[in-house]
């Protein structure tokens, strides 16, 4: 199965946000109480011995290798490191049974996600060390702060998840020190419980940080020329011009179009609609009709009236001549109103029954004009960075190509990304 360049970059950063759990270094020795252990059996019943399918598998064993690449044994990957992301996402989801009907497809698919991200985050970190400069020894300390200080906020939001049963158990006159004490306790014990090392979660924020700062240097360059973006904004025009033309309810209905073309002439209208409906009569409509005419030939502001009916929209809209978004009579009588301000007799549709005021002749703004070209700009832009991002991608995974033990790993090589993704396009 083909990858598109998008759906390349996608499988990647959707399997990094998922994975990227974080909290800062803990001491994992200190004594965790029973009652820390019973909540944490509450929350969350199984361990990392409780699952069928991974119980009797070797941590040591390597599940994904790189041949004939210098420093291959650096991009080995052992099932410890892949079964502890893979626990922490049945912990985050309290899943005890990951290989029932209930959960064997997402617990599949999220399998396949760690593993292609474990590859793409080992890669990051090689690449990132040896031709970039880029290395845990290489952060300031403002960096290495920071990235203590998000763990530590990340950590404290999931301890957050005891605090109902931290403070039932401690009792009304708790105070909050002691609860939110406890509740790093609870969290400890499941970390313990299923064989995570607090530690992993301080490298996935530190490695997080690393790739960020390795994309920062693949995409420096990928710049867009003032010309790209003039090219582009032509086309638009030429595309706006086109719909106009030939599918003006399309063109009516996008706003980006009005922002860079609009055919001479063209009109904006606000109207006043009376429908005729199953259970009315029109006579009763036509008596409405009757009453807004008085109103308006006395004076009465449009807009005043248009406001009464909650279901009215009272904004300006454009109307082309050849519009089939309205009806002819609504163009018609639109276009044969005089001056702006002017409102057209009671226009009678199969619908209802329209007061139709011109507002004023339609004019493409220079303001929504360079918002259009911030916008093209802003795309181009980041279309060029993806492009970046899978040109490097696609050397990584050439240079740097693993092998998988799909078998161990219980996923489907057929369906898995990493398998299929397709790096000839971005040669």
């Amino acid at each position: 199965m083909k990858k598109t360049k998008e759906v390349l970059v996608t499988s990647f950063l959707a399997a990094a946000m998922l994975l990227s759990g974080c909290a800062a270094k803990k001491d994992q020795q200190k004594e965790i109480s029973p009652r820390a252990v019973s909540i944490a059996d509450k929350y969350f019943s199984g361990d990392d011995k409780s699952y069928e399918a991974w119980k009797d598998i070797d941590r040591s064993k390597v599940v994904a290798y790189v041949e004939g690449a210098e420093d291959s044994d650096y991009f080995n990957i052992t099932f410890d490191e892949f079964f502890s992301e893979y626990m922490y996402y049945l912990v985050s989801y309290q899943i005890d049974d990951d290989m029932s009907d209930e959960n064997k497809s997402a617990c599949e698919s999220y399998r396949d996600n760690i593993i292609t991200y474990l590859t793409f985050e080992r890669q990051y970190l090689y690449v990132g060390k040896n031709e970039y400069g880029i290395s845990e020894d290489t952060l300031t300390e403002d960096q290495k702060n920071s990235i203590i200080a998000s763990s530590e906020t990340v950590r404290n939001d999931w301890a957050s998840n005891f605090y109902t049963a931290c403070s039932a158990e401690l009792g009304e006159s708790a105070s909050e020190e002691d609860i939110s004490a406890l509740c790093d306790e609870v969290l400890r014990a499941i970390l313990k419980k299923c064989g995570l090392s607090e530690d992993i979660f301080y490298r996935w924020e530190l490695n997080r940080s690393l790739e960020e700062l390795v994309i920062e240097e693949i995409v420096k360059d990928a710049v867009v020329t003032d010309d790209e973006v003039d090219q582009m904004l032509s086309d638009l025009i030429e595309e706006a011009k086109d719909k106009a033309a030939n599918d003006p309810g399309t063109y009516e209905a996008n706003l980006i179009y009005h922002s860079v073309f609009i055919p001479d002439g063209t009109r904006n209208s606000k109207h006043i609609f009376l429908p005729f409906t199953d259970t009315g009569s029109k006579d009763s409509v036509k008596q409405d009709s009757d009453a807004i005419k008085e109103r308006l030939a006395k004076g009465e502001s449009f807009d005043k009236i248009c406001e009464e009916k909650d279901d009215e929209d009272t904004s300006a809209h454009l109307v082309l001549k050849n519009s089939t978004s309205v009806t002819k009579e609504y163009t018609d009588a639109l276009y044969s109103l005089a001056r702006p301000g002017d409102v057209s007799e009671p226009v009678i549709t199969d619908n209802g029954i329209y007061f139709i005021q011109y507002v004023g002749d339609a004019a493409v703004s220079p303001d929504d004009t360079e918002n259009v070209k911030g916008y093209i700009r802003s795309s181009l832009e980041s279309q060029a960075k993806t492009n970046a991002q899978n040109k490097e991608y696609s050397k990584w995974l050439e240079k740097y190509k693993y092998t998988v033990d799909y078998d161990t790993l219980h996923i489907d090589k057929d369906t898995s990304i990493l398998a299929s993704m397709d790096t000839s396009e971005y040669k």
